[in-house]
């Protein structure tokens, strides 16, 4: 990170320390999770990871991982998204947006605003 760029400490649902991570990074990989969990399919982690590397192909795969898993954590401890295990599968777990989380977009949208969330 740069000196004096803006950073945000995520949260995590399990109450551990989350990480530091530049502002500007972190709206991207926000932006990429909440697109991609505005439709109406079912998403698990993979398919999420699949599409952000569409989406952002010029960042090595790893590091399109790793800010995507924590912004994840972030966006689960803020009660935006959840992982919701399905009846018929229980080892794979589907990523939703919860009503607060759908609320975003939608301001998101009518503001035409380029980030999906104001941190609270």
């Amino acid at each position: 990170m740069k000196q004096g760029e803006e950073v945000i400490l995520t949260l995590r649902p399990d109450g551990k320390k989350g990480v530091v991570m530049s502002k500007i990074q972190y709206e991207i990989y926000c932006n990429v999770i909440f697109d991609i969990l505005d439709s109406d399919e079912d998403h698990t982690i993979n398919h999420i990871l699949e599409k952000a590397r569409q989406l952002i192909p010029d960042v090595i795969e790893s590091e399109i991982a790793w800010h995507i898993l924590q912004v994840k954590l972030d966006l689960e401890a803020r009660g935006l998204i959840k992982a919701v295990a399905p009846i018929y599968h229980k080892r794979t777990f589907h990523i939703k947006l919860t009503r607060p989380g759908q609320q975003k977009i939608r301001n998101n949208r009518l503001l035409n605003k380029t980030t999906p969330i104001e941190l609270t």
